[in-house]
């Protein structure tokens, strides 16, 4: 699925397709490139685990993927719950993807490592935790969410027409010579 040429058997290792994270994408859409890294890596963590460094544990971490939290909290691969083992592993899987997408994307984006305070983790107070309607924190600081969240919004200014072609010819259109108003009422102008 990557670029390597050695077999990925992490996520961590994991090199994203050129249309998903090259210079030429980058140049030529950003937004649509962020899209595309965002699927391609999906699809790269239902794929490749996430190993942990420090014990070997094997991860499948795609929930860190995705933005909205019922949804990632509904998967089969969410640690969920509040216990402390559960816990550590959220923040671990964020803490080691939040570093990859980071190292992807730095050749792209110098500033990158600054977009989010990760020293909030710890403040009962940040607003980048997630809480119930009652106000308590269900998870906290989820940094892959908040990043792609942050990415999308950086990146996408809005509609805009990439394809010059289809630019030239809504510039080019013109509007039919007579009017249908012209044609009910031809003495008026």
């Amino acid at each position: 699925m990557g670029n390597s040429a050695r077999p990925t058997t992490t996520l961590l290792e994991y090199i994203p397709y050129k249309d998903a994270l090259s210079q030429e994408a980058w140049k030529d859409n950003a937004a649509l490139m962020i899209y595309k890294l965002h699927k391609n890596l999906q699809l790269a963590a239902k794929m490749y685990p996430v190993i942990d460094p420090r014990t070997s544990a094997r991860y499948i971490a795609d929930w860190t993927l995705v933005e909205n939290f019922a949804a990632r909290s509904a998967m089969s691969t969410y640690p969920g719950g509040q216990g402390s083992v559960n816990v550590g592993v959220r923040k671990n899987m964020n803490d080691l993807l939040h570093t990859y997408i980071i190292k992807l994307l730095t050749p792209y984006w110098a500033s990158i490592e600054k977009a989010l305070k990760v020293q909030e983790y710890d403040d009962d107070a940040s607003p980048l935790h997630v809480r119930d309607a009652h106000g308590d924190i269900v998870e906290r600081m989820p940094l892959v969410p908040l990043l792609i969240g942050m990415l999308k919004q950086k990146m996408f200014k809005g509609p805009v027409i990439s394809n010059k072609n289809l630019e030239v010819r809504i510039q080019s259109f013109r509007g039919p010579k007579d009017s249908e108003a012209q044609k009910m009422h031809p003495t008026r102008h």
